[in-house]
């Protein structure tokens, strides 16, 4: 029979841990229950891994709290409040259970304002930084219907729709990254190490050499004498657009131009979308107004340019002209959204239709991806190959004519 280890809240709300043997994990959440436990969370043994070298460095110092931290913390805080916890006592669980200094330290300054009186969302308006401005106003609308644990449940579900999606993208352009790497250290290796070695045989020898041998040694020559100044100015350059991408007014171009890439503009308008729509349907289905939710979406799109769009939409909104009409003078958003939005203003349904554009375009954004990375990798290797392959031919087509000389 299995084994699973867990974490529970006991009668007297102190947290406990340990292991059992079940046939399932909703077995071993039936067996806490009998012996009057508060699951929090239940594993199979086989699946619980040390925390990697990475993760347990959090606990030697301050560092961030994590979109995947604080959607363990949000559904554990759910689970101990519809469990009958009070909201101090499951703080201070929560706060045993973190895994992050610092996550522990905000948890344990938000349970102490909410013991000295304050709500949760004011105690967590004092932390922003760590929360955001989403996070907070869906606490607050949950605390204002009544319905604090379910909104925390969709909070905990959505920080980690979220997190799948980014970390798939990041999945995808993982291997082509790692590819454009290795094979830009197979031509460094190359040029540094091995055409140096025949530039020493060609030397020797009183023939003119092919130009493309020559364009070859000479590049060698260069990154051999100035290649670390080529690094240095790479560094330079990243750290200048960075610091440049930091202001207002360059940030707004460059988002504007990324939306107008043939092929990266199409992706990030979808993922834009997709997050738009969930984030506005969530919100307008806790209970938030639409013109305060379209001024918390506003602040969590990552597109300037279509964050700007969006402060002109709130305007129109504030006007009484309606979503869908601001929305389609943008000029980026799709004409299926637009219907869809459109569709929920005139039927009541509004929240609902969000959604399903939300998850119409998550879903188109996973199949572009992987037509993209279909094409991509292909090409990638086509001319990376071109490349080694050119470097390899120049100093073959020379040793040739060397072999004719001399015959």
């Amino acid at each position: 029979m299995p084994t699973f280890t867990y974490k529970a809240a006991d009668a007297e709300g102190e947290v406990v841990s340990g292991t059992l043997q079940a046939a399932s994990s909703a077995e071993a959440v039936s067996l806490l229950h009998a012996q009057h436990c508060i699951p929090i969370r239940v594993e199979p043994l086989s699946g619980v891994r040390r925390q990697p070298r990475a993760a347990r460095r959090w606990r030697l110092g301050p560092g961030r709290v994590t979109r995947e931290m604080l959607a363990a913390f949000t559904t554990e805080l759910a689970t101990l409040l519809q469990a009958g916890v009070a909201l101090d006592r499951a703080l201070t669980i929560t706060a045993e259970l973190a895994s992050n200094d610092t996550l522990r330290t905000t948890v344990l300054d938000v349970h102490d304002r909410v013991k000295a009186g304050a709500s949760l969302a004011g105690a967590l308006d004092n932390n922003a930084a760590a929360f955001g401005r989403f996070y907070i106003n869906m606490v607050r609308a949950g605390e204002a219907g009544g319905a604090l644990e379910s909104v925390l449940l969709r909070l905990a579900e959505h920080l980690e729709q979220s997190k799948a999606l980014r970390d798939e993208l990041v999945s995808a352009l993982l291997y082509p990254a790692i590819l454009v790497c290795v094979a830009l250290g197979s031509v460094y290796l190359l040029m540094s190490f091995v055409v140096p070695q025949f530039a020493v045989l060609f030397d020797s020898v009183d023939q003119v050499l092919p130009l493309a041998t020559r364009i070859t040694l000479a590049s060698a020559e260069l990154l051999r004498d100035f290649g670390w100044v080529s690094v240095l100015a790479l560094v330079a350059v990243v750290w200048l657009a960075r610091l440049e991408l930091q202001r207002p007014s360059s940030r707004l171009r460059w988002d504007a131009w990324l939306l107008r890439w043939p092929l990266v503009g199409g992706l990030v308008l979808k993922l834009e979308v997709a997050r738009f729509a969930r984030t506005l349907g969530i919100l307008l289905n806790n209970g938030v107004t639409l013109l305060a939710a379209l001024g918390i979406v506003r602040d969590t799109v990552g597109n300037a340019a279509l964050a700007l769009d969006l402060e002109k939409v709130e305007q129109g909104l504030r006007a009484g002209r309606g979503l869908t009409q601001p929305l389609e003078e943008t000029g980026r958003f799709p004409a299926l959204a637009l219907h869809m939005i459109q569709v929920g203003e005139e039927s009541g349904r509004l929240e609902e239709l969000l959604l399903k554009v939300a998850d119409n375009y998550e879903k188109d954004l996973q199949r572009a991806l992987k037509r993209a990375m279909s094409v991509l990798e292909p090409v990638l290797i086509l001319l990376l190959g071109l490349l080694i392959g050119g470097v390899v031919m120049s100093i073959l087509v020379a040793i040739m004519g060397i072999n004719q000389l001399v015959i």
